[in-house]
Order: C-alpha cells, then structure tokens, then sequence
C-alpha cells in the first residue's frame, strides 16, 4: 500500500497542467476506494491530509507557470 501511495504521489509532483492535477486527484480517490477496508480511519485521515497539501502545492507551481492569455 506504502509504495502505492508513493507512486500517486509521484504522479501528481509530475503533473504539469491542471487536467493533470486533476487526473492525479481521481488516481488517489481510487487508491483510497482501493484500500478502504484494509486502511484504519486515522491513516486515512493522515494519508488524505498529506494528498492535499502536495496537491496545493502542485497546483500552486502550475498556476504560477502558467501563461496568462
């Protein structure tokens, strides 16, 4: 499950546009329906909250990156 995560992770750090940060973030509700039994609710928790706050920083790099048109 650890290196699962770790690859989602790696996904979303090489997302380059938001449709990508997007795919990124369907790829982790999947790992999270994926394990949901196996997981306990706080390393849910713990697991969602270290998502997100790559995710915002992810989306931040790409919004900054981007051109305005």
């Amino acid at each position: 499950m650890s290196e699962e995560f770790n690859w989602v992770k790696k996904v979303l750090f090489s997302s380059q546009t938001t449709k990508h940060i997007q795919c990124s973030d369907n790829l982790f509700n999947n790992f999270l329906n994926k394990w949901r039994f196996d997981m306990t609710e706080d390393l849910k928790i713990t697991l969602s909250n270290d998502f997100r706050v790559n995710y915002e920083e992810q989306s931040e790099k790409i919004e900054k990156n981007t051109p305005i048109m």
